[in-house]
C-alpha cells in the first residue's frame, strides 16, 4: 500500500527543473508542507501536459512524511503491481494448465493399443 493514503493533504508545487529523457520529460517539483520547504525526486506528472518551469502543480503528500508526493491524482509506481502480479500469475497459470492438456492428450494418442 502506498505512504500516501486515501485522504491526503494536498499542496501546491511549482515546477522548477525539467530534464528529457527518453520518451518523457522528469520534472523536479518544489512545495511547503508545515512551514518548511521540500522537493520531489525527478518525476513524470502523468496526465499533465508539458508543465513549463514556473508552473503550479498540485500534489498530494504523506500525512507522516511531507518528502513522499505524487501529482494529485496520479498513482505510485507500486500501486499498480499487486494487481499486475495477480493477472500475469493467473496468465501463466492458464497458460501451464493449456499445455498440460495438450500434452496429455498427445501422449494418450500415442500410446499404444493393449
Amino acid at each position: 500500500m502506498s505512504r500516501i493514503d486515501a485522504a491526503p493533504p494536498r499542496v501546491d508545487a511549482t515546477t522548477t527543473a525539467a530534464v528529457a529523457m527518453k520518451g518523457a520529460t522528469r520534472y523536479t517539483l518544489t512545495y511547503r508542507v508545515a512551514d518548511r520547504d521540500h522537493s520531489t525526486g525527478s518525476l513524470t506528472p502523468h496526465g499533465v501536459r508539458s508543465p513549463g518551469i514556473g508552473a503550479t502543480l498540485p500534489l498530494e503528500v504523506a500525512a507522516d512524511d511531507p518528502e513522499a508526493s505524487r501529482v494529485t491524482g496520479g498513482h505510485d509506481p507500486d500501486d499498480a503491481l499487486q494487481p499486475t502480479m495477480i493477472l500475469v500469475a493467473t496468465a501463466a497459470v492458464a497458460g501451464l494448465a493449456t499445455s498440460l492438456r495438450l500434452l496429455h492428450t498427445a501422449t494418450r494418442r500415442n500410446r499404444p493399443s493393449p
